[in-house]
């Protein structure tokens, strides 16, 4: 198969492919005798195996130790088995987690059920819910003049925080196709689509937010603006009488433009004033997030 057929299969970028190659997250693809990319099924497991573990939410880090420890041989076997079940741990941790959001949204279900048996205009039993929007990348990211890679991306991190403090309901913005592993591919695609004016296609977008009044919207800087997919999903709706709170993660941007980009983007909106978190202090701000909140 061509790069472009198992990109296509496989719903990543041929960037982020070829990504996997150059660092050792899959091992190089087989090739023609005129040096195009051939994958054969092998290849195809181990792209396969990448997708599955990037999709369950592995580091990049991990993907790679594990490709080197299976290089080496049977004598890492332990190793990799250890690494596997480290990485079980975390996504046991993460499944407990969906299971409280699921056990949270099956709650909320039962009360709209009961309202539409009983009518709106109890009052008591349908409250105007918050919502917290965000868009966030994982993978290689940009702190303060370095690169690293973060399993969870700061601008989560900072939603988390919000949604813990307000009781809002979460939704992560994402892209159908997502932008590549590495920043600095990731960044050109991003001023790219910037460029052309593109509205990224966005995964299981909610139907309507009308039960939402207040939102608050999160999104990393990306030249100057919110990524492409955040204006995706402000053109989805009608926000007439609705508040949105923009929250931004950079590293020294700040919020730039984006709370007017937002007034246009978003109809019938009041734009609160917004907050600019630096990304690689993220874990300290739940103190200055939740004064922003109580203003």
């Amino acid at each position: 198969m061509t790069i472009k057929e198992v990109s296509e299969k496989y719903g990543i970028s041929q960037d982020t492919l070829r990504y996997y190659e150059r660092v050792n997250v899959i091992p190089k693809v087989t090739r023609t005798s005129g040096g195009i990319r051939d994958y054969q099924e092998e290849d195809l497991r181990w792209v396969e195996l990448a997708v599955c573990m990037r999709n369950a939410g592995l580091p990049i880090e991990s993907l790679i130790e594990y490709q080197r420890l299976f290089r080496a041989g049977d004598s890492t076997i332990p190793a990799r088995l250890e690494l596997l079940n480290e990485q079980m741990d975390i996504l046991q941790k993460q499944k407990e987690q969906i299971e409280e959001t699921m056990d949270r949204l099956s709650y909320k279900i039962s009360r709209y059920e009961e309202a539409v048996k009983t009518g709106m205009d109890k009052g008591e039993i349908v409250q105007m819910a918050k919502l917290v929007a965000f868009y966030s990348r994982a993978d290689e990211n940009y702190f303060g003049g370095s690169m690293k890679y973060i399993q969870i991306g700061n601008t989560e991190k900072a939603a988390k925080m919000i949604a813990d403090m307000t009781g809002a309901d979460l939704f992560k913005i994402e892209q159908k196709i997502p932008y590549a592993a590495d920043y600095n591919t990731c960044i050109a695609q991003a001023k790219e689509d910037k460029q052309t004016g593109k509205r990224p296609e966005i995964l299981n977008l909610p139907q309507d937010i009308d039960q939402y009044d207040e939102i608050y919207l999160g999104y990393p800087n990306y030249w100057g603006t919110m990524p492409m997919a955040v204006y995706t999903f402000l053109e989805s709706y009608d926000f007439t009488g609705k508040k949105i709170h923009p929250f931004c993660t950079h590293e020294g941007s700040g919020l730039s433009n984006t709370e007017s980009d937002i007034k246009k983007s978003a109809k019938g909106a009041v734009i609160e004033k917004g907050i600019a978190i630096h990304g690689s202090s993220v874990d300290q701000a739940k103190d200055v997030l939740e004064r922003w909140i109580q203003k």
